[in-house]
């Protein structure tokens, strides 16, 4: 008996009680109306339409059973409330929506559609879809996708629990229990890709280096999809029934896959497991590896966040017990990683020659291809693709296209729309249609054509890393309250990073256009470079997550562009966990080092001192009485406030640490440094003043004194750590720290 029935009752039902919100009546109703405008491509996929009807109408014990695994928990009522969604994954409760995806990209927490226009969106989605002929792969993607944009900020229920949960999230969890009948019994299956940041951050060499980060970045994701595609596929061939498809898939991001399929034979599973891993492995001579592990059989009403503790402890043990080795044969060297190869390319670009293993090799061509991508297809057959650079990954046909080149869905499987809430879903038939949320971007040269690289924005770069304080924590937690809860984070992951990230460059191309390099976004991680935009541009995404209680952590590295991008990766690295150490209940990013301490600062501090260099690179800084001011002076305050900073850091410091035997020294050497600050202030008063006016007048001498005071007084020296004058006086330094050395380095340039 197929499991399909179940599984698309289920998702009607969840979209006919949204509907219901919007024009009254009962949800199974509109559940049923749904059903006839759908009754035409269902029939195409293969699913009988009476059996989906008949699940409808007299199988509502057993949809409510779905449902209830879904949410862990009572089938919550309607009617209540006004129908916003409460988030409160992250310790703070954010109420948002009713609204589309597109419109909480745009707007974040303050978005709102309402019901009239959510049913709206929905009814156009199911009207086209209705028109059209696909297999059942093809269908579910093409439904999940549509539940994804229209249903996930909406809540399922709009009393008590239910307005936690997310329609989306439990139209595609209740669908992926339901696709385990007739036994009602699953496992969970998961997928490591390992050595992500490793290939990543592995780029010896400056030449071409953008183009292989920006390869690297989309080829992530396509392996990733490749992965989970293959174990659908191939599980379904195994045992000569469409047992798993997309709806089966809960997580895919950030290099993690997460499925619940149905209780299938173990002996299914491991053949189908090795022979993927082994695939991998030979394919990219182990730089890439991928891991599957699956737990034992569960019944529906288990607990999802057990069961997901069961699979994270088979995926650890597989990870580390289970070591695929793989002799490289040959004893080339990638002129890109520096790692022997022995499946060499060589590649010639500029007149130079580049021996490439065959990730790199896979990343050059995704890279060229890919600097202002359009879309990405899987294809049908084999051969080129008109203008788009066609890739095989493990068997599986992918076309990555730019976005002048035409698609051609008479050719194509499953077309992926990049960063696009509406068009082209829904075009043709025999198409499945999803999109990718691909917070990617590398500037390319108006006059050639090609990437830019760090050098062509100056004679310096920033480069930042970031990701999300406590994930680990708020996803055990998202588990614990069930499948819902635990698809919705990774869902609100990707609207704050992977889908507002590109909207956000786009709305400021004129800011953000040649001086940002946006080189990989997975889950919670970034990693970007640039000048000081670059900081613009990770701030404001800070304070989006911030706004939905997610904290970010960031490591920034000011640079030489020439400097290798391993290196580089590493620095910030580092600077990423020094910060995290700090503090991970708020968003801060390490910026510098004065060689003696840190500066961090949070999103608006950062801001702040970046709308000041924008600032005055236009109009250069101090102008007095018609004499523009002295650069050395702006340069000479900037070395004696970083002076007391230091010093102010090194007393917290020993704060911290429990070492206080010489704060004496230090409060001595302070109260000079100040002395001296003071005395070539009013040395050049009235010029100095124009500078310190604008970089901050809490460093105005007088205030500064007036800010030290309490801080001197300060018998207790553990009180350091709690002082918040001491952490105020220290922010407004470190603030104007950054505006000077940061406007010094651009003014190096222009």
């Amino acid at each position: 008996m197929s499991a399909w029935p179940s599984v698309l009752s289920v998702m009607l039902l969840v979209m006919g009680r949204v509907r219901s919100r919007a024009l009254g009546g009962e949800p199974r109703d509109h559940a049923n109306k749904y059903l006839e405008q759908l009754s035409n491509v269902f029939t195409s996929a293969g699913v009988n339409v009476g059996d989906v009807r008949k699940a409808l109408a007299n199988g509502a014990a057993g949809l409510r059973s779905y449902i209830e695994a879904a949410i862990q928990g009572p089938e919550p009522s309607d009617g209540c409330g006004d129908g916003q969604l409460i988030i409160d994954l992250f310790g703070k409760e954010v109420r948002v929506g009713p609204a589309l995806m597109r419109s909480v990209v745009e707007g974040g927490v303050s978005a709102r559609d309402g019901y009239k226009t959510i049913v709206s969106a929905l009814d156009d989605y199911v009207a086209r879809l209705g028109a059209l002929s696909m297999d059942k792969e093809q269908l579910m993607t093409t439904l999940l996708t549509i539940g994804r944009l229209v249903l996930s900020y909406v809540p399922y229920s709009t009393c008590g629990v239910g307005s936690g949960i997310s329609a989306y999230a439990v139209m595609h969890t209740a669908a992926a229990y339901a696709s385990t009948e007739p036994y009602g019994r699953f496992r969970l299956l998961g997928v490591d890709i390992l050595g992500i940041q490793e290939v990543i951050g592995r780029i010896q060499r400056t030449g071409q280096a953008m183009r292989q980060l920006r390869g690297r970045s989309v080829l992530v994701n396509l392996f990733q999809n490749a992965v989970a595609v293959r174990i659908i596929r191939d599980v379904n061939r195994r045992v000569g029934s469409d047992v798993l498809s997309p709806i089966n898939v809960l997580v895919n991001t950030g290099g993690e896959v997460v499925m619940l399929i149905p209780g299938l034979d173990s002996n299914v599973l491991d053949y189908v497991i090795n022979d993927i891993e082994s695939k991998v492995n030979e394919e990219f001579e182990g730089r890439v590896r991928v891991v599957v592990a699956y737990t034992g059989i569960h019944d529906i009403g288990n607990r999802f966040g057990d069961v997901l503790r069961e699979l994270v402890a088979a995926l650890g043990r597989r990870r580390y017990g289970i070591w695929r080795r793989f002799s490289v044969g040959g004893k080339h060297l990638c002129s890109m990683c520096g790692m022997p190869t022995g499946k060499l390319s060589v590649e010639t670009i500029g007149g130079e020659e580049l021996r490439l293993c065959p990730f790199c090799h896979y990343s050059h061509r995704v890279g060229t291809a890919s600097r202002r991508l359009g879309f990405m297809a899987e294809l049908r057959d084999s051969g080129g693709y008109g203008g788009c650079e066609v890739i095989e990954l493990l068997g599986i046909r992918y076309a990555v296209c730019p976005d002048n080149a035409r698609a051609d869905l008479g050719r194509e499987y499953i077309h992926y729309g990049i960063n696009e809430f509406q068009n082209p879903i829904l075009r043709a038939s025999n198409v499945g249609y999803s999109v990718l949320f691909l917070n990617t971007r590398m500037p390319i040269s108006q006059d050639t054509g090609d990437l830019l690289t760090l050098e062509d924005i100056g004679n310096y770069a920033i480069s930042v890393k970031a990701d999300a304080n406590k994930m680990g924590i708020f996803k055990k937690g998202a588990a614990e309250r069930g499948a819902a809860a635990y698809l919705f984070f990774s869902t609100l992951l990707t609207t704050v990073f992977d889908a507002y990230g590109p909207w956000l460059f786009t709305q400021n191309l004129g800011r953000y256009g040649n001086n940002v390099f946006i080189i990989y976004s997975g889950g919670d991680d970034i990693f970007i470079a640039g000048d000081h935009r670059a900081l613009d541009y990770i701030a404001r995404v800070m304070r989006r997550a911030l706004d939905f209680g997610i904290s970010v952590a960031a490591g920034a590295l000011i640079h030489e562009p020439q400097m290798p991008m391993y290196l580089v990766w590493d620095e910030t690295d580092e600077r990423l966990e020094a910060v995290k150490d700090v503090s991970r209940d708020e968003p801060l990013i390490y910026l510098a080092h004065t060689g003696s301490a840190p500066i961090i600062l949070t999103p608006s501090d950062v801001l702040e001192v970046v709308d000041y260099v924008n600032a005055n690179t236009a109009a250069p800084p101090g102008e007095y009485e018609g004499d523009v001011i002295g650069k050395s002076l702006m340069f000479k305050v900037g070395e004696e406030l970083t002076n007391i900073y230091n010093m102010l850091y090194a007393l917290y410091a020993l704060a911290r640490q429990g070492r206080c035997g010489s704060r004496n020294e230090l409060v001595r050497e302070l109260v000079r440094g100040v002395v001296n600050y003071t005395y070539l202030v009013n040395r050049n008063r009235d010029r100095a003043y124009a500078v310190i006016n604008e970089i901050s007048s809490n460093v105005e001498p007088g205030r500064l004194t007036n800010a030290l005071m309490p801080i001197l007084r300060i018998r207790d020296c553990s009180e350091y750590v709690r002082s918040r004058e001491l952490t105020e006086l220290m922010k407004s330094l470190a603030k104007a720290i950054m505006k000077i050395d940061l406007y010094r380095k651009i003014s190096r340039q222009t």
